[in-house]
């Protein structure tokens, strides 16, 4: 994300708005298949990134603000293709 900062604050500034997004909706998004089934994902950055990440199991909330909360982990965060051609979902996960 530090080089993404540097390089497009635009779309540095997009993802970081689409984490708190996730947060608030974890279904957000489409659902992957294959090696990243149980994944969410979105396009951003004019269509040139891509954020994955993967909705957990719901715990109870530690801080008794609600019952429970829905975790969120966010697995990859990077360019749709990397300099080989390969894209995202390729990668190992």
């Amino acid at each position: 994300m530090r080089a993404l900062k540097r390089r497009d604050p635009q779309t540095y500034r997009e993802i970081d708005a689409l984490f708190e997004r996730i947060e608030q909706t974890p279904d957000l998004g489409y659902e992957l298949h294959g090696e990243w089934g149980g994944c969410m994902a979105v396009h951003c950055g004019r269509d040139r990134y891509r954020v994955i990440w993967k909705v957990l199991d719901p715990e109870e909330d530690y801080t008794r603000v609600a019952d429970l909360v829905v975790p969120v982990v966010v697995i990859a965060v990077g360019p749709k293709t990397d300099s080989r051609g390969r894209t995202i979902y390729e990668r190992p996960r």
